[in-house]
C-alpha cells in the first residue's frame, strides 16, 4: 500500500513532532539533573533558580549528588593551614635557591651588586611583607575555620536527609 503525499507530510511532520518532542525533554533533563556544587555553602542552598527547580524536582536526590561537593569543601577547608603551610615552605625553598643564585652572581660580577642602601631597603620591605603575609594568612585562616564550621553543618544536614 502506497501512501499519498498529504499522508507522507502528515507522518514526517508527526515524526518531527516527536523526536523534537523528546529533544525537549532531554534538555530539561539534563538542564535539571543535579550536578555537584550547585549550592552556596555557607548558607547550603541551592545556587540559582535552576538549582532550586532541580532541588524541587529531584529533592534528597539533589543532595545526596552536593554530599561529595560538600566533603570536598570540607576537606579543602580543614586542611588549609598545613597545605599553606607546606606551599610556604617550597615558596622559601625556591626564594632561597634564587638568592644564592644572586649572590653568586655578585660575586662573580660585583658591579652588579645592589648598594647597602638598596639592601636595607630590601631587606625592609621583605620585613613589611612578612607582617602583611602574617595578617592576611590569619584572616584567611578564620575565614577558612568558619567554612569549615558551614561545610560540616551542610553535611550533616544532608546526611540527616537520608
Amino acid at each position: 500500500m502506497s501512501l499519498t503525499s498529504a499522508q507522507k507530510l502528515y507522518l514526517s511532520a508527526y515524526y518531527y513532532r516527536q523526536w523534537l518532542g523528546a529533544g525537549v525533554v532531554l534538555g530539561i533533563w539534563y538542564i535539571l539533573a543535579p550536578t555537584p556544587g550547585e549550592i552556596i555553602l555557607p548558607q547550603c542552598e541551592p545556587d540559582g533558580t535552576i538549582a532550586r527547580i532541580s532541588e524541587r524536582a529531584d529533592g534528597a536526590t539533589f543532595w545526596r549528588t552536593q554530599l561529595p561537593y560538600v566533603e570536598k569543601q570540607l576537606s579543602a577547608a580543614l586542611n588549609w593551614d598545613s597545605d599553606q603551610a607546606s606551599a610556604n615552605a617550597r615558596d622559601r625553598t625556591a626564594q632561597e635557591m634564587a638568592n644564592a643564585y644572586l649572590e653568586r652572581t655578585y660575586v662573580e660580577h660585583p658591579e652588579l651588586a645592589p648598594s647597602i642602601a638598596q639592601r636595607r631597603a630590601d631587606q625592609l620591605r621583605a620585613a613589611a611583607d612578612a607582617i602583611e603575609d602574617a595578617e592576611n594568612s590569619a584572616i584567611v585562616s578564620d575565614y577558612m575555620k568558619k567554612q569549615a564550621a558551614a561545610a560540616q553543618a551542610c553535611k550533616d544536614k544532608i546526611l540527616a536527609m537520608k
